[in-house]
């Protein structure tokens, strides 16, 4: 008996934790197609996304597939600034897509980033990953449950302050083309 009413009181304690933090979230959506901004606020931490107009430094050297676009709609790049709890860091990605089979393009990008550490996710592609001092940059390859290839350029800083310097650096094994 004393044990179900210590998980009672558990549940109770832990769903009035969980409402506390439900209701101090606040959120804010600018809806303009080409400056498309969230902004999330909660009691743990932040999260803010923006389009770019430019690519980061860094994703500049990735090389891009052959005959890849990005989505007309889309921005050329989305920037998150995160904030959870002591941690901070951005993430910067650029999405592509071509009608070529997505074996294609994980060949090419195997080629071009020799070297890269190759890792597979069950149901969300391929990936190519390289640690470098200003974060990790990952090239993802994945078809979309049709005959397009999506292609995803990703860089996470380690912090925010690195972003300063990430355009100085770069990674090796790597050229634009």
């Amino acid at each position: 008996m004393f044990k179900l009413l210590l998980i009672a009181f558990a549940v109770v304690v832990a769903s009035q934790i969980l409402l506390r933090l439900v209701r101090n979230i606040q959120s804010t959506i600018s809806n303009a197609v080409e400056t498309k901004t969230i902004h999330v606020r909660t009691p743990l931490g932040s999260l803010d996304l923006k389009p770019k107009q430019e690519l980061h430094p860094i994703l500049q050297q990735v090389p891009r597939y052959p005959g890849a676009t990005r989505l007309a709609s889309e921005a050329v790049e989305y920037e998150a600034e995160v904030r959870v709890l002591s941690r901070e860091f951005q993430i910067f990605v650029a999405t592509y897509w071509t009608s070529n089979p997505a074996d294609a393009v994980w060949e090419f990008y195997r080629n071009a980033l020799p070297g890269w550490q190759e890792k597979r996710k069950r149901g969300h592609g391929r990936f190519l990953v390289q640690e470098t001092p200003e974060g990790t940059v990952t090239v993802r390859v994945y078809s979309n449950h049709s005959t397009d290839t999506q292609i995803e350029h990703r860089l996470m800083t380690k912090t925010l302050s690195n972003t300063a310097a990430a355009g100085s650096g770069g990674f090796s094994d790597c050229g634009r083309r």
